[in-house]
């Protein structure tokens, strides 16, 4: 049973974001370094997306794996098109870049809009039942804050990596 002192409020993490260069070099440090795997590759077009207030169109490819616990990890490499992805690693270089609070529904992710009070600066939709909002949280809080709502199952995985799961 969970000791009561030690239960947290607030909105949950659900993925920790790292920018890459080179997302295949990269996974095999991570794998390396903590064990981690299998990872799920994806390349994300947004069917719809905005930065800074303007129409986007820019591809990215992801490696998302989940190690022991709920936190997701995901490691991002900007591929084409102008981007919050490109500019971040343009001006930042790779690194820890965001934090993904994912909520359970629209009403939840506008609260959680709402309440960190700060502006949009990308938004979209990777698939029909998938939207996402990165807020301009960078001069506050050092790193880009996600959040977003729908069914992840929707994604199309180009391939799963590691943990003898390679396809």
């Amino acid at each position: 049973m969970a000791n009561p002192d030690l239960q947290f409020g607030g909105i949950p993490i659900t993925t920790v974001g790292v920018i890459v260069r080179d997302i295949e070099a990269a996974v095999l440090e991570y794998s390396k370094a903590f064990g981690w795997g299998p990872w799920k590759f994806f390349t994300h077009e947004p069917w719809e997306s905005t930065y800074r207030g303007q129409p986007a169109s820019y591809t990215i490819r992801e490696a998302f794996t989940r190690p022991a616990g709920r936190i997701g990890f995901a490691l991002v490499q900007p591929e084409l098109g102008d981007s919050m992805w490109s500019d971040l690693l343009a001006s930042r270089g790779e690194g820890l870049q965001f934090l993904s609070l994912f909520r359970p529904s629209e009403e939840a992710a506008e609260q959680t809009i709402s309440n960190i009070g700060r502006d949009v600066l990308m938004a979209g939709r990777v698939s029909d039942r998938l939207r996402f909002y990165f807020l301009d949280t960078l001069p506050t809080l050092h790193l880009v804050v996600e959040t977003g709502y729908g069914d992840t199952s929707t994604l199309n995985v180009d391939k799963i990596v590691g943990a003898d799961q390679d396809r």
